[in-house]
């Protein structure tokens, strides 16, 4: 809440412009950091490894050392769903512009991904009862139903909005490094879409 009432007050006093001075190598070098860091936080989950400590060194050491251990269906799920959205991504850009379906394919490849690798993780473990027994680890939800909104509490808003600004600062140089990449690409869409 805090981070959007930030993106608001900068919105309606006009100073967007001050993001055009953020150069393109601290971009580059905030997009390359935040890129090494969600790969080496997905390493565990990738290779079903659950000993992965926190911080870079730590867990480049933790991969490395634990990869004798690492569960080989997580293995196979998780390259599997990587080679399947980078397959439908080449294929959407050599003939989506050609052809709707294939076009269709390639922008929803995530959801397809996540659609069949869930899929394929409940068929695989639905009759294998307790979590510790399946061949390798699902994102466990607990619905204990909506909890009704409310306000927050004042000394909760006044000691998270002074916290709120780093993550407002990473989040708009995040999200005009994306703008500027996306504007850099020329999107080829099929005709009549």
């Amino acid at each position: 809440m805090i981070i959007g009432i930030y993106g608001m007050i900068i919105g309606f006093l006009k100073l967007g412009f001050l993001l055009d001075f953020v150069s393109l190598p601290v971009l580059s070098g905030f997009i390359s950091a935040v890129a090494v860091n969600i790969i080496l936080n997905q390493m565990g989950s990738l290779l079903g490894e659950s000993n992965i400590g926190s911080g870079a060194a730590t867990q480049i050491h933790d991969v490395f050392h634990e990869l004798p251990r690492a569960n080989g269906f997580a293995c196979a799920v998780g390259f599997t769903g990587i080679i399947l959205l980078v397959l439908l991504e080449q294929s959407g850009k050599r003939w989506g512009t050609r052809n709707k379906f294939i076009w269709f394919l390639a922008n929803t490849r995530a959801f397809i991904t996540l659609l069949i690798f869930t899929g394929v993780g409940y068929s695989v473990n639905k009759n294998r009862g307790d979590p510790k027994n399946f061949l390798f680890d699902v994102a466990q939800v607990k619905a204990n139903g909506q909890e009704p909104p409310r306000v927050p509490s004042a000394a909760l808003i006044s000691e998270v909005a002074s916290r709120s600004v780093a993550c407002f600062v990473g989040s708009t140089i995040e999200h005009v490094a994306i703008a500027r990449y996306v504007k850099s690409l020329s999107f080829n869409t099929p005709s009549g879409l």
